[in-house]
């Protein structure tokens, strides 16, 4: 699963719209779980300080992506991610 995050992470969507920069973040991210399901649904099943983590690191990762695309201050309460341990 970490390889997979770090792939995900190093794909940078391409230059243009922001709807044509978040399609292809989105496409990456649901055709990384179609690939991987085992892995995916192990991680989302998983209650495992290790895989929280990884759940966490690729939240933050997205909203960070998003936000940067649609010009959000990573500072605003929206932009902000939250944690397994803030739920």
């Amino acid at each position: 699963m970490r390889q997979i995050a770090r792939q995900l992470a190093q794909d940078s969507p391409p230059p243009g719209p922001a709807a044509t920069r978040i399609r292809h973040l989105i496409r990456g991210h649901f055709t990384s779980i179609q690939q991987n399901l085992a892995a995916y649904l192990g991680l989302m099943l998983s209650a495992d300080p290790d895989s929280r983590a990884i759940i966490d690191s690729a939240k933050q990762l997205a909203i960070h992506a998003v936000s940067e695309i649609l010009g959000l201050a990573p500072t605003r309460p929206a932009s902000r991610p939250t944690t397994w341990s803030s739920c």
